[in-house]
């Protein structure tokens, strides 16, 4: 496909936004690798719009304002590419869409999907489409 390509460290590129689904199994991952740099650096909220500016930024007060700026770009930045392109091996098509509040704190929405996976009876490997890390 002219539109797949791979890059430095065998990045998966996917043009088509619609085929950069994220599956629990992947979202766990940032949600680890979150937890690590957080319990091992201070991060300070320097958002000039966020509520908790100047405040230290902490797992349970985390939104995706905070996952996008803080983690998620400068992740992709030297790729350029989402977050999904940096951890898929190929495409993923979603089979459902997550709307979501960008303020709504990054373990919510977490505990959220996780809920909706349990309910359904979902494998780890379902795919979601979710704006930040498409």
């Amino acid at each position: 496909d002219a539109q797949e390509s791979r890059g430095l460290g065998d990045v998966y590129k996917r043009q088509d936004t619609a085929h950069r689904a994220v599956t629990m199994e992947q979202i766990g991952s940032l949600v680890a690798l979150v937890q690590l740099i957080l319990e091992r650096r201070e991060m300070v909220d320097t958002n000039w719009f966020s509520k908790r500016r100047g405040e230290r930024i902490e797992w349970f007060l985390l939104d995706m304002y905070h996952i996008c700026d803080w983690f998620v770009k400068p992740l992709t930045m030297a790729e350029q590419c989402s977050w999904v392109e940096l951890v898929a091996t190929g495409p993923q098509l979603p089979a459902r869409f997550i709307s979501h509040a960008w303020s709504t704190e990054f373990y919510q929405t977490v505990e959220m999907l996780a809920w909706h996976q349990q309910v359904h009876q979902l494998p780890d490997t379902s795919p979601y489409w979710l704006c930040t890390l498409a």
